[in-house]
């Protein structure tokens, strides 16, 4: 579908702060609504008027929108992925009322269809500055992927030359930014590529870099130098261990005396009564 025009919506928001009794009021006074609206279809613009203003349970507002792309939405629906999904879900037909859609503030939308269009393919002559775009930017893109690659050949022959990672990547002017020791658990912190980061070092030993990777939004390329691997101490390990063991023999004693307690039972001849029922 390109373009969707719903004739006429209906915003029903809640009149006062929201508790667990006014809420279900507004729930209610909204399926009301819908109801009257959906039931004459092809008046909903006069039923719709009805409902505009301040009412008991909820302040209504009434509205035409022009038809629209989903990648082109008014304001009313900015940033709603949920409302624009129904909307252009295929399912609606022309002089057909939408179900509620949940709206910013606890509000409902409901939508009057009355007609969609049909996106038309462009001429050559339209889509080419589009197709040049497209174009440069993947060029764009593969010569800087081409170049960081280039640069991450030559950082791996001068580190094992034995040259120091920050000059070497000086010399091939990368941009170097030194990171506080992480792991897989506890990621860098505060960085947007901290994910791409614990990836990229994944199976790497001390002094190997990491192949190129995207940075996240497509904001050029990284690459991970790994200095320094430590293993990780953790001061409450011992105090650790000893509780678990004492835990592990204690559980083991009980099953233990518990097992012996039973056999010598059974050898005794004794058991213990039913409950409810008197010891002989």
């Amino acid at each position: 579908m390109g373009l969707i025009g719903p004739h006429v919506f209906q915003k029903l928001a809640h009149i006062r702060d929201i508790d667990i009794g006014r809420d279900e009021a507004f729930a209610n006074a909204v399926n009301r609504a819908y109801s009257d609206l959906a039931s004459e279809e092809s008046n909903f613009v006069n039923l719709s008027k009805q409902f505009v203003g301040d009412k008991a349970d909820f302040v209504g507002e009434t509205g035409t929108l022009e038809p629209f792309a989903r990648t082109e939405a008014p304001a009313l629906l900015k940033g709603n992925e949920d409302a624009l999904e129904a909307l252009f879900s295929g399912t609606q037909r022309n002089d057909e009322v939408s179900v509620p859609i949940h709206a910013d503030g606890g509000a409902y939308l409901v939508f009057h269809y009355s007609k969609s269009i049909d996106p038309v393919p462009l001429t050559i002559e339209q889509a080419t500055p589009a197709i040049k775009e497209a174009l440069s930017a993947t060029k764009s893109n593969r010569a800087v992927n081409d170049a960081a690659s280039a640069a991450l050949a030559k950082l791996n022959e001068a580190i094992k030359a034995g040259k120091p990672f920050d000059e070497a990547a000086k010399e091939q002017k990368l941009k170097v930014e030194t990171l506080p020791n992480f792991s897989e658990s506890e990621p860098p912190a505060d960085l947007a590529d901290a994910a791409l980061i614990v990836q990229a070092v994944k199976g790497l030993g001390e002094k190997q870099i990491s192949g190129v990777t995207e940075r996240t939004g497509g904001e050029g390329y990284l690459l991970v130098y790994v200095d320094k691997i430590e293993i990780y101490k953790d001061d409450q390990a011992e105090a650790k261990k000893k509780t678990l063991t004492a835990t592990i023999k204690n559980e083991t004693d009980r099953a233990l005396f518990t097992a012996w307690f039973n056999q010598r039972r059974t050898e005794s001849g004794s058991r213990r009564p039913d409950l409810g029922t008197p010891a002989p």
